[in-house]
């Protein structure tokens, strides 16, 4: 980063182009909203369309951002006044950036346990939301059960101190409101989790059965009246900006700013309409409110989502790094064709006003965008849990409507595929027993079993088991023998 340009904060705010600044002054802000992961998803996405609403200053909807562990988001957004910019990038040097000044503070869970759960039980909080990725709620995604044994979540079990996990530290928070007969607040989920909402509520509630505080039943049942768990769906790209990458646009910007992301220029948040506290004005073209966020949720997870797993899968495995680089492979293109044909089938209701087919261009486009520098392992992460999900859910509904569903088994066989190269080293918290099933043998069927069936590390929807899990296996088999790009070929 270039020490010689001035560095983003209130002070040089002035220096900034004027089109390119908040509509308000940040200095002013109040916090209205608690975020728990404020990473460069969170930034580009919630944050930047906060920043746009029309009443976010004179309604005191700021931000107070959470980090749990890394200090590396307070290192280099507190020097700046919590102010950061996201610069949007369609394709080669087409790009736009603004600052956004909604974010009021950013606090380090680990360190400031106290100030975090004043934060989260302020009265004037009214929106608690997270981005902690699906790991991050420690819930055994295919059962949504709260995993009580994973070491955060069975330390605030027994612990009346301030919470560590991020269900304990809603607990907490909600504790404190009840204590002192707050009013409520509405929790978001802003994670890749099917009915994430609701999803949020049971955990909480599992937390509260197994909790060993006398008040357990006391904040269950205000909860149960005072607190708002709408599902939502998120969608932007937002890649990880490099050291290089940020240099080479600071220049450009004429400021250094260590918090600088990036992003494409498409962006939308769906939120099921059920507040306890009211929300900011967001911008109506980015944020839909509506009444069931189900029909969105499908199209997201299975066609998007479901594509970015598939082509991050196979691109690997090609030998690709990105996936703008994964668009420019012809067979590559026509297997995500083939994919957007099948998770198309598999829906049994389109969002009001969806066109799906504009919507299967826009993920290919999306997807080609080379301004966009999306690394294909960051996509490849966790695919224990993205995959019963994503693949799964659009598996389940064709087998369970008698179709045929041959591109998702190739998907889950390719990821066994990349699983099991020599040298892969899994960014998954289930890697371990992912390994110890490659270990137990190579035989087709049976490791496909001791992964995806029933008792297995990713299991799917048991509509899904046997015949399905035949095809995995003979997925699997001929992606051994005649590699990726056959495979993919006799699909496409």
């Amino acid at each position: 980063m270039n020490a010689a340009l001035p560095r983003l904060s209130r002070r040089t705010l002035p220096g900034v182009t004027t089109a390119a600044r908040p509509a308000y002054d940040p200095a002013g802000l109040t916090t209205g909203i608690v975020h728990l992961g404020i990473g460069a998803f969170h930034r580009a996405h919630q944050a930047a369309m906060t920043d746009a609403a029309t009443d976010v200053a004179d309604a005191g909807w700021g931000i107070a951002g959470v980090t749990q562990r890394s200090t590396d988001v307070v290192d280099r957004m507190r020097p700046q006044d919590c102010l950061f910019t996201v610069v949007t990038r369609n394709g080669g040097e087409q790009l736009d950036a603004r600052v956004v000044g909604s974010v009021t503070s950013v606090l380090h869970a680990a360190s400031q346990p106290e100030a975090l759960l004043a934060t989260l039980s302020a009265p004037t909080t009214r929106i608690i939301s997270a981005t902690v990725t699906e790991k991050g709620y420690a819930a055994a995604l295919s059962s949504r059960t709260l995993i009580t044994d994973s070491p955060l979540v069975a330390q605030d079990l027994a612990d009346p101190r301030p919470h560590r996990s991020v269900v304990g530290q809603l607990v907490g928070g909600f504790a404190r409101r009840a204590d002192r007969g707050d009013p409520g607040v509405t929790v978001l989920c802003c994670d890749n989790v099917p009915r994430g909402g609701e999803l949020l509520h049971d955990l909480c509630l599992q937390f509260l059965e197994r909790w060993s505080s006398h008040r357990a039943a006391e904040v269950a049942s205000w909860m149960s009246r005072h607190v708002r768990f709408p599902n939502t769906l998120v969608d932007r790209i937002v890649p990880g900006t490099t050291e290089a990458d940020a240099h080479a646009l600071t220049q450009r910007l004429g400021y250094r700013d260590d918090a600088l992301v990036t992003a494409e220029r498409y962006g939308l948040w769906v939120i099921e309409d059920d507040f306890a506290a009211g929300h900011p004005q967001w911008p109506a073209d980015e944020v839909r409110l509506v009444k069931d966020i189900q029909p969105w949720s499908d199209v997201k997870l299975r066609l998007l989502n479901g594509g970015h797993s598939l082509v991050s899968y196979v691109g690997l495995l090609d030998g690709r790094e990105t996936v703008s680089e994964v668009m420019r492979v012809a067979w590559i293109c026509q297997l995500l064709d083939a994919w957007l044909d099948e998770a198309g089938r598999s829906l049994c209701e389109l969002p009001e006003g969806l066109d799906l087919a504009t919507y299967r261009d826009d993920v290919v486009s999306r997807f080609a965008n080379d301004g966009i520098a999306y690394r294909l392992g960051k996509v490849a992460a966790d695919g224990s849990l993205k995959l019963p999900t994503r693949v799964g859910s659009t598996a389940s509904d064709l087998v369970a409507g008698g179709a045929d569903a041959r591109v998702s088994a190739l998907t889950l066989a390719t990821w066994l595929h990349y699983a099991e190269q020599p040298g892969t080293v899994l960014d998954d918290p289930n890697a371990a027993r992912i390994d110890e099933a490659l270990d137990a043998g190579r035989e087709p069927r049976a490791l496909v079993e001791r992964v995806y069936g029933s008792q297995g590390v990713a299991p799917l929807p048991a509509v899904l088991q046997d015949d399905f899990l035949d095809d995995v296996a003979t997925a699997l088999d001929t992606l051994r023998l005649r590699g990726v790009s056959a495979a993919a070929g006799l699909l496409a």
